[in-house]
């Protein structure tokens, strides 16, 4: 996923990311912190992605970006087992859980994750985003 957007270089961008980097690192009532997130009204148009790419046989291989504590893993149900999840997030905060739920996880900047995936997703990730 490398390209030159990702690593624009910009003096209030840096400002920035060391700022939410210290707030991730640090942040305890962050409600996406303390649960697993649930949003399965988001999840639903991507399950049906995953179904019909798996009516071909195979396997699907999905990640999700800026997982933190997803539950997007369990959310699949029974087709969990044919898909590879991989979860990418920008702190190792909840490294035990993603662990516990996804094959592959990824830290640190999404330019970084190396595909090739047939899904990509994300779910309100994008205000987060310092450079997308």
């Amino acid at each position: 996923m490398t390209s030159i957007l990702c690593k624009e270089e910009d003096r209030v961008v840096d400002d920035l990311e060391r700022r939410l980097s210290t707030f991730y690192a640090t942040a305890e009532g962050y409600t996406s912190f303390t649960e697993p997130t649930a949003k399965e009204e988001f999840w639903d148009p991507i399950r049906a992605n995953v179904e019909a790419r798996l009516s071909g046989g195979g396997q699907v291989a999905l990640l999700e970006f800026g997982a933190g504590k997803t539950g997007f893993g369990q959310f699949l149900g029974p087709l969990r087992t044919r898909v590879r999840f991989e979860a990418q997030d920008i702190t190792d905060r909840h490294r035990d859980w993603l662990v516990s739920q996804a094959d592959v996880v990824h830290f640190g900047d999404l330019c970084d994750v190396e595909g090739p995936f047939d899904v990509i997703f994300s779910t309100f990730v994008w205000e987060h985003v310092c450079r997308p």
